[in-house]
């Protein structure tokens, strides 16, 4: 599979779970690793020690 392809599933998930994301070549585009983490569930509270 193409890494292009790989980008587009990601993005495609993260908008299905309310984060805005763009694909702009060569990166994704989010509002902020903070935010997306906290939407995705990868940042809890053990973060915030």
């Amino acid at each position: 599979m193409k890494k292009e392809t790989d980008y587009r599933r990601i993005v495609q998930w993260l908008l299905q779970r309310g984060v805005r994301a763009e694909l702009v070549k060569p990166r994704v585009l989010l509002p902020s690793y903070r935010k997306c983490m906290e939407i995705v569930g990868g940042i809890g509270d053990e973060t915030r020690r």
